[in-house]
């Protein structure tokens, strides 16, 4: 510990733990970055991308289904976005009212968590905080496919009883059954996007770019709080990505 002088990080999960545990280290964020917005933007067409076509291949199609978002962050709403483009009028739910008033504005439904998640066909967990427990997995509507944007152990809180329930896995779709319900967890509730090698383009260079320049300003930085690199450094790198990649 003696010998690290700084900690970068570039996720939400990351970033709302160190929201909620104090760093004893000195740590910059960029997971907030308006930088980061356009990756975050790329990512939530990556899920749809990947979603709709595992769906697909077991002759599914989105269209004619009750989609749901849950978090209404950059990702989630880049899916609902996305989601929309394709006709699509998804459920949205966040725990901040301030959220759901904004999904509600960008032409989404906002009806209450439990009709969110017990009545969807498909449902796109965006949350990073332990957005499913077992008590929804049991309420969840027969055939529901569960499609993560993050890690399992970040988006949900699997305490289920030993057994409760038989799993049976075909190409990536985790098949959860019972006597009582059963649902499809792709890709065992991890990142769906990583089955079809996400691809942010050049705008991946904008946050890595930050990245490089938050030691920069480490002097600058406190211990047990959040810093950022400063506004001034991110229009630089704009401006400078700008000259490298627009095509005009």
């Amino acid at each position: 510990m003696d010998k690290i002088e700084l900690i970068i990080e570039d996720t939400e999960n990351g970033h709302q733990k160190y929201e909620t545990e104090k760093p004893r280290l000195k740590v910059v964020s960029v997971a907030r970055s308006p930088l980061k917005d356009n990756e975050d933007f790329l990512v939530g067409q990556s899920i749809l991308f990947s979603a709709d076509s595992i769906l697909r291949k077991e002759g599914v199609l989105l269209q004619y289904l009750k989609c749901s978002v849950l978090g209404f962050g950059k990702i989630g709403k880049s899916i609902s976005f996305h989601l929309l483009q394709k006709g699509i009028k998804p459920s949205v739910f966040d725990i901040n009212p301030i959220k759901r008033i904004e999904a509600y504005n960008n032409l989404c439904a906002i009806p209450a968590r439990e009709e969110v998640i017990y009545k969807a066909d498909i449902i796109f967990s965006a949350t990073g905080n332990k957005s499913l427990d077992v008590d929804d997995f049991r309420k969840v509507k027969d055939g529901c496919f569960i499609f993560s944007v993050t890690s399992s152990d970040d988006e949900f809180h699997f305490n289920f009883n030993k057994n409760e329930y038989q799993i049976n896995d075909k190409e990536k779709i985790f098949k959860y059954s019972n006597n009582n319900n059963f649902f499809f967890l792709v890709n065992n509730g991890n990142a769906v996007n990583f089955l079809h090698n996400a691809v942010m383009g050049d705008f991946i260079h904008l946050v890595r770019t930050e990245m490089m320049f938050a030691p920069i300003d480490s002097k600058n930085y406190s211990p047990e709080k959040i810093n950022f690199v400063e506004d001034n450094s991110r229009k630089r790198i704009a401006e400078l990505w700008l000259k490298m990649h627009n095509p005009y």
